[in-house]
């Protein structure tokens, strides 16, 4: 058998060296992306099997190298092969020096963040608007009507700086706001925003040091670059717990850093040269010209609608189910009919929090840029006040009885982020177990410290009994009206923090 292979495949090479290469590619094609992953974040799926990368990777990367290697192999010829060989060198060369230049000139005329130091910001006098529309995809809300914010249009608009605030500029400050997303306002527009309707509500100014992307130690570094000239005598610093504390520090466009102890035992931050293949993923995530091919791949390759899920029961705490897919989907219908979507990242990240939290990298660094920030407050006389700011999985879930969700299901669900998972019963334990520990933790470390602490926590659970959709139901980020509640809960804060601050018998 094997003597008549080997006779065959020297008697026909051209057809040896086709079907090898077949062969090789099969794998390729046989094996489907992440299905019930991709129909959760509504992304396309082509050929009923296929992410969009995977696709771009078969049809313009496999098959035209497949065919390039075929032609070259089965030429028997000498000189044809070197010119074949030649042809598809300089070909491939060619068409990668020329996007490299595209994306290089792109970068210089549209960045979406330029660096100041070691500060990133949004370009300076700038305004964006975009229509936010918070739909769920069609395999969640399919078969019923689903409760989501209203389309809004958002408009965002820079100073000279690059962050977002009204022009003309103060010289100085009372309040200024520190914080990722959160505290920029994303998809919500300017007047919308938390600081500036802290602004308007206590009659002071309110500097917004905002900036989307960044994590605890940015907030620091901004505040040194920025906010200390502003002279601020309050600086409020928004803590997201989403992603706040995560071990890798400031991911992709910010710069790589490492939170290490000395040989005194104090923490300290050290830059760590990027890897090649950090620095490769980097560009590849913010290339310009990536996201364009991705547009145009969208509207060339056809795509096939996701299929198969059942709309979610009516309820508090309710969910839905997928036929032939995952049996438990997260959409959760709560007070006033709101509904929200629960992504299986952060669920893991709560299932996940109990364990040695304050010994991570992501807790050490925080808590160390938190400390550097109140020395440099300190030393212009202002006060330091830092605002925890809850996921929209913890309060999702202090909302829904336990025992409306399936241990099953759920495991099944986060599963989609991570293949390590106890077993279901105890993994259900552990979320509902770790809930507000992030929160206990960083109000422990503000009290160690001498820090203002204030939780938004109950006064968004609040609002959402109330039936106030104060999240989006997909994305993870504050409506305008959630926006307005945490405002409310910081002037309250603020104005009881005065209070107790003026002398006995102050008039």
């Amino acid at each position: 058998m094997l003597g008549a292979v080997v006779k065959f495949f020297r008697e026909h090479r051209a057809w040896a060296v086709w079907i090898t290469i077949v062969l090789v590619n099969l794998p390729l094609w046989l094996v489907p992306s992440n299905l019930e992953k991709m129909r959760l974040k509504s992304h396309p799926i082509y050929l009923g099997m296929y992410s969009l990368e995977r696709m771009s990777f078969l049809l313009f990367v496999a098959v035209p190298v497949s065919v390039m290697a075929g032609l070259i192999i089965t030429t028997t010829d000498r000189k044809a092969r070197r010119r074949r060989i030649f042809a598809a060198v300089t070909m491939v060369g060619a068409t990668l020096m020329s996007l490299v230049v595209v994306d290089v000139v792109v970068r210089c005329f549209d960045a979406r963040y330029v660096k100041t130091g070691e500060v990133y910001h949004r370009p300076p006098n700038e305004e964006y608007t975009v229509k936010v529309r918070d739909v769920l995809p069609e395999e969640l809300a399919a078969g019923g009507a689903i409760k989501t914010y209203p389309e809004t249009e958002c408009t965002l608009s820079t100073d000279k700086f690059g962050f977002r605030n009204h022009s003309p500029l103060l010289s100085r400050y009372d309040i200024v706001a520190l914080g990722d997303s959160f505290t920029e306002g994303s998809n919500v527009s300017d007047d919308r925003v938390w600081p500036v309707l802290l602004a308007k509500q206590l009659g002071e100014n309110v500097y917004n040091l905002g900036m989307s992307g960044s994590d605890p130690v940015d907030y620091w570094l901004a505040f040194e670059r920025f906010g200390v000239p502003l002279k601020p005598k309050t600086v409020v610093c928004a803590i997201y717990e989403g992603n706040d504390f995560r071990d890798k520090l400031a991911p992709g466009r910010i710069r790589s850093i490492e939170i290490k102890r000395g040989a005194d035992g104090k923490m300290d931050f050290v830059q760590k040269p990027k890897t090649l293949g950090e620095k490769m993923r980097e560009l590849k995530k913010t290339s310009p010209v990536i996201m364009t091919l991705r547009k145009w791949l969208r509207l060339l390759l056809s795509r096939e609608p996701a299929k198969g899920a059942v709309a979610a029961k009516s309820g508090s705490g309710s969910v839905s189910k997928s036929e032939g897919g995952l049996s438990w989907l997260p959409v959760v219908r709560v007070e006033g009919g709101v509904c929200y979507f629960m992504e299986e990242g952060r669920l893991w990240q709560i299932a996940e929090a109990g364990k040695g939290f304050k010994d991570t990298k992501g807790w050490l660094a925080a808590a160390e840029a938190l400390r550097r920030l109140k020395k440099t407050c300190d030393t212009i006389g202002a006060k330091l006040i830092v605002c925890f700011v809850p996921s929209k999985e913890e309060m999702v879930l202090r909302l829904i009885p336990p025992e409306e969700i399936p241990a099953e299901g759920l495991r099944e669900y986060v599963s989609l982020k991570s293949k390590w998972l106890p077993p279901a019963d105890e993994l259900k334990k552990n979320i509902f177990a770790n809930l507000g520990m992030r929160e206990k933790t960083l109000r422990a470390f503000c009290a160690e410290e001498d820090v203002g602490f204030v939780s938004f926590s109950q006064p968004l659970l609040d609002a959402m009994k109330r039936g106030t959709q104060v999240y989006f139901s997909y994305d993870q980020h504050w409506t305008p009206d959630g926006h307005a509640v945490v405002a409310k809960a910081l002037e309250r804060a603020l104005r009881g923090a005065k209070r107790e601050a003026e002398p006995q018998g102050a008039d």
